[in-house]
């Protein structure tokens, strides 16, 4: 909600100069979206990595290292399908079974057995064997040293199963990023409220923005709603910097009496506003700041 003065006749000598004076265009330069967001984008920021069990690895955590192949895949000759190790120079005809192999055996090669009568002493080749027929060789899928995951790669399940053939035990990630959320107005009532007093909204883009962060894998915390109180929003603010690394907040940075993120961000915790403004509708008053600690 946008604040809206009411205005009535007045003899002009009762009117202050300082109100009229005053002026109610912004200062703040309209930046372009594509502008906005590639500031956003190379603005660097510390990060923290921590080494976890790969078996600790979850979906939507960030790799912090490159991982390679410390092996082939397979390591040795397997076969692909089940059947009959024979030796392909051999002509065709009766083969007697002189044992078994089981799987993770490393053996000459297989005959499927879509090409054989089987019987359990004895088989009966029936068709020309090639070298290496049916036998996936050392490195086909995987050579050592192939690069199988960059640095900065964003884990879904297939990149935590090649993880966990990749023969690390542990792997490098970034920490979870904390956001806290808040919402600024004294026009807003918690959604959950049972009623709503007249002139107040719920609140719906708090709970909106936790959401989408936490589906992004960023660690969303609630910071509730300040009232738009320099005194509120100083003392909320203290409370999300000790807890969070970044703070979202929906409203207080447009041109209203209280709309006082802006100045509060800037001369009680010494933030760099990088913009103020940005062409788009709904959202004319984006903002970005950061700041030290």
């Amino acid at each position: 909600m946008e604040d809206v003065k009411v205005a009535v006749d007045v003899e002009k000598e009762n009117v202050e100069e300082s109100v009229i004076s005053r002026p109610r265009k912004s200062t703040w330069r309209a930046m372009p979206m594509d502008e906005a967001l590639a500031l956003v984008e190379n603005t660097d920021v510390p990060t923290c990595v921590k080494y976890i069990p790969v078996t600790a690895v979850r979906v939507g955590q960030v790799l912090a290292e490159r991982i390679v192949a410390q092996n082939n895949v397979p390591e040795v000759r397997t076969s692909i399908k089940d059947g009959y190790a024979v030796q392909s120079a051999d002509p065709i005809g009766h083969r007697k079974v002189i044992g078994s192999s089981t799987a993770g055996s490393p053996f000459l090669g297989t005959v499927s057995a879509d090409h054989n009568g089987v019987e359990e002493l004895a088989i009966s080749v029936d068709s020309a064997v090639k070298p290496g027929q049916d036998i996936r060789m050392p490195g086909s899928d995987i050579s050592k040293g192939d690069l199988l995951l960059d640095n900065g790669c964003l884990l879904g399940s297939a990149e935590i199963g090649i993880l966990a053939g990749s023969g690390k035990r542990s792997v490098l990630v970034y920490r979870r990023p904390k956001v806290c959320v808040m919402s600024t107005g004294n026009e807003l009532a918690e959604c959950t409220a049972e009623e709503v007093p007249l002139g107040h909204i719920r609140d719906t883009n708090r709970p909106q923005l936790i959401a989408l962060f936490s589906s992004m894998g960023f660690k969303a915390i609630d910071a509730g709603i300040a009232a738009d109180k320099r005194e509120c929003l100083v003392e909320a603010m203290k409370v999300s910097f000790r807890y969070a690394h970044f703070l979202v907040t929906s409203g207080g940075v447009s041109m209203g009496e209280r709309d006082l993120v802006k100045e509060v961000l800037m001369k009680d915790f010494g933030f760099e506003i990088h913009f103020g403004r940005v062409w788009m509708k709904p959202g004319l008053p984006t903002t970005f700041a950061t700041g030290d600690g």
